[in-house]
This record gives structure tokens, sequence and C-alpha cells, in this order.
């Protein structure tokens, strides 16, 4: 016959309990799920897509959900397409990108100026941010720390921007 202390007896009840509420899961429904009326990805060629939707930077080219961003806007019913005048009023149930190939963090700070001069983020809208990629590769030869911490600082700003002008729902 085994005898159990009752710490032990404690310890195996409480992984007991534990095991069951793993066991429940979670909420059967998801509560205020997002459905965005505009979609909108900054950054590089991770959302860089043309004005067909087809990305520009990936094997997948003949594909309109070949990059990150549009792989996210195919999600919830949208074709991402490249933002052909910078100065354009993007309307309701669109999606579309600033995303250039080899743009930096300030580059995408730029992108998030340039959109912000002509719209004002609406309260369903998604936007979507890929950016860093150029800036490591540009720093990595060398391990210019200081050179990465600068972009992580401007990228930070610029999303402070973003956030600070109305934007709820922000992926970076």
């Amino acid at each position: 016959m085994i005898k159990l202390s009752f710490s032990m007896l404690i310890r195996i009840a409480a992984l007991m309990a534990a095991c069951v509420l793993v066991g429940c899961g979670g909420a059967s429904s998801t509560v205020n799920p997002l459905t965005p009326t505009r979609i909108i990805a900054f950054g590089d060629s991770f959302s860089t897509v043309d004005t067909s939707g087809y990305a520009t930077y990936s094997v997948n080219t003949s594909e309109t959900n070949a990059t990150v961003a549009s792989r996210i806007a195919t999600t919830y019913g949208f074709t991402l397409k490249y933002i052909s005048s910078s100065s354009a009023v993007i309307a309701s149930g669109t999606a579309y990108s600033y995303a250039a190939g080899t743009a930096t963090s300030s580059n995408t700070a730029t992108q998030i100026s340039t959109y912000l001069t002509y719209n004002t983020p609406g309260s369903s809208d998604l936007f979507i941010i890929t950016a860093g990629t150029q800036d490591i590769i540009a720093a990595a030869p060398t391990n210019n720390t200081t050179a990465i911490a600068t972009a992580a600082t401007a990228l930070t700003a610029a999303i402070q921007t973003l956030t600070n002008a109305g934007a709820q729902y922000v992926l970076v």
C-alpha cells in the first residue's frame, strides 16, 4: 500500500484540477470579432503587391494571397492591391498596400505619414505593418546595433503616430 502525505495529495488534486480546466477549452464564440471595413498595409516585401493584387516579391507571384498582408486580407474577403496614387482616399470595403519591396523602417514611417495626409483611420480598419527586415540586413555585416535601435525607434514612433490618429487595430 502506498502512503501519500497530505501535501502530495494537494499537489495531485491541483494537477487534476488543472487538467480539467485545460480540457474545458475556451469560449465557444469570439466576443466582438473584428470585421474590418478597410485593410491598409505598410512596410516591406512581406506586404508588397501590384495593382491587381499579385505578389511582387514572392516565389508565388501568380497568386493574390502570396504575401503576409494579402493572406490576411483574403481571410476577410479582400484582395489587397497596391495604392497607385499616394494621394488617394481609400474607400470603405477596399484593401490597399503602400509597401515597397526594399522599404526600411524610416520608409515605412513615410508610408504611414502619406496615408494619414489623405486618410483618417476608421474604427474598424485593420492596419498591417511588415518592416525591419531591410534594416537588419543593412546592419548585420557590421553588427551595427545602433542602426537597429534607431530603426526600432523610428518604427515605434510611426506606429504611435498611426494609433494617435485613431487606428485601433494594428498588426505589426
